[in-house]
């Protein structure tokens, strides 16, 4: 610990505090839910009660188990600026949790390639230095990529929006449960951000690869609707209502599940041959761009090579093969030529491509050619 710099030090502290700042979270609201809400308490809701001091407003009263008590006064017809209002606030809740995300996703990764590095029989320091490391490399990452990080934001915002309309338009014809809000949020964030993928190509990826990317996000959401339907089950056991464990056991199940299905996916994804051959074969399907950047990557590679090669050697080797041609042209036979070639690949100190006599050789079907 001695060789730890100030700023890993900083760092240090920052996660700890970031980690007892969640668990102090955690400990609060399921304090706070433990509270239970006796029959005599009620919640009487007058509205429509129009005065003279109040004309044209909405006045309701709120007495019982709540924050505050008191009379609060609505301005009429004002449903709809607040389901913009909640529209908002939704809409900048899912675009700050998409952007955390992203910020988490680059940590990670970094951090799990600088982890994969450490050597074998290493102390416990070298890790922390490693993901120390993976800290900042994966800061410096998102800093790098801040565009990314600006879209993130803003699909988690549109989708976060488009789900708040969603369910105060369906909340007007129909009765919606909690869960279900949370599944149309949920939905319309992968929809979102596949939608843009398919459409916008932010990346600027090609066909195969904008297709499997967007297929990645769908099944992804998919398993976290899966997942959450299977909390929501777990919940209604006796186990899930248990108010010390409930909760907990609840979150564990709903979270295996979205991973198990998810990183099925990924693998099935990554390793089945027919897909990675589909993959390929749209890729090649680029476009007018696409195919411009290819070229000019392909002639950038060629000209690498070419800056490698000196003149004089160029100019050396092509007189040589020449020299070779010309002479091949002068064969009259076949037999001619196997002594031309012969002697050429002797000259050059060229390995013939096969062993001993030729015939003998091919007389083998076990044998093969074997050319460079």
């Amino acid at each position: 610990m001695k060789n730890i710099s100030k700023s890993q030090r900083i760092i240090f502290i920052i996660i700890l505090a970031i980690v007892i700042g969640i668990i102090c979270y955690y400990t609060y609201v399921r304090n706070t839910e433990s509270v239970d809400i006796t029959n005599d308490e009620e919640i009487l809701v007058k509205t429509n009660e129009k005065t003279e001091e109040n004309d044209g407003k909405i006045v309701v009263h709120i007495t019982g188990a709540v924050n505050k008590g008191g009379v609060v006064t609505l301005k009429e017809n004002s449903r709809v600026t607040d389901a913009v209002a909640a529209a908002g606030a939704r809409g900048a809740e899912m675009g700050l949790r998409q952007a955390v995300g992203f910020v988490f996703v680059e940590v990670w990764f970094s951090c799990r390639k600088e982890l994969f590095a450490v050597p074998d029989n290493s102390e416990i320091c070298d890790y922390y230095h490693a993901i120390v490391r993976g800290v900042e490399n994966g800061i410096g990452c998102v800093i790098e990529k801040r565009k990314g990080l600006l879209e993130s934001f803003g699909a988690g915002f549109v989708a976060g929006a488009l789900a708040s309309f969603t369910t105060t338009l369906c909340n007007i014809f129909l009765e919606l449960d909690q869960n279900t809000i949370r599944n149309i949020r949920q939905a319309y964030a992968s929809i979102v951000q596949a939608g843009n993928v398919l459409l916008f190509n932010p990346n600027d990826l090609l066909l195969g690869d904008r297709i499997e990317t967007a297929a990645v996000i769908l099944g992804t959401g998919a398993g976290v609707l899966a997942g959450n339907t299977v909390g929501d089950m777990i919940g209604k056991t006796p186990i899930g209502a248990e108010p010390t464990i409930g909760k907990a056991v609840c979150v564990f199940c709903s979270t295996l599940v979205s991973g198990l299905i998810s990183c099925t996916l990924l693998l099935c994804l990554d390793r089945s041959k027919f897909i990675n051959k589909t993959i390929t074969a749209l890729n090649m399907y680029m476009t007018d761009d696409q195919s411009y950047r290819q070229l000019a990557a392909d002639f950038a590679s060629y000209a690498v090579q070419i800056a490698d090669i000196g003149v004089d050697q160029f100019f050396c080797e092509v007189d040589r093969y020449q020299d070779i041609a010309d002479e091949i042209s002068t064969a009259l036979d076949d037999d001619d030529l196997h002594e031309i070639l012969e002697r050429t690949f002797a000259k050059n100190s060229m390995n013939l491509p096969w062993t001993g006599r030729f015939d003998s050789f091919m007389a083998n079907p076990q044998n093969k050619l074997v050319f460079g």
